[in-house]
């Protein structure tokens, strides 16, 4: 598969880009709070953001958001050595 930019990535729907995700990224770290956990991933140059809420009897995956930078990074950054470069942008 060539290389997918954030755009074409997010143009997926989620059950694609999941199977994108599983198949092709590297998982980074994950954040989990009684009702929602979060996994960060590193997928062709930028970042991939999988939500998933915990139910009763199963967990349900809710979103893959792609990124290159931001305020979704924060929450890792107790559990995860990110590079220098991500904290200057």
């Amino acid at each position: 598969m060539e290389p997918l930019g954030v755009n074409g990535y997010n143009m997926l729907d989620l059950g694609d880009r999941l199977q994108v995700l599983w198949k092709l990224g590297v998982s980074i770290g994950n954040v989990k709070t009684e009702t929602l956990g979060y996994s960060l991933y590193s997928l062709f140059g930028f970042y991939v953001e999988v939500e998933l809420r915990y139910e009763a009897d199963n967990t349900v995956i809710t979103a893959a958001t792609p990124f290159v930078y931001g305020d979704r990074l924060e929450k890792y950054e107790a559990g995860i050595n990110l590079p220098e470069w991500i904290h200057n942008r």
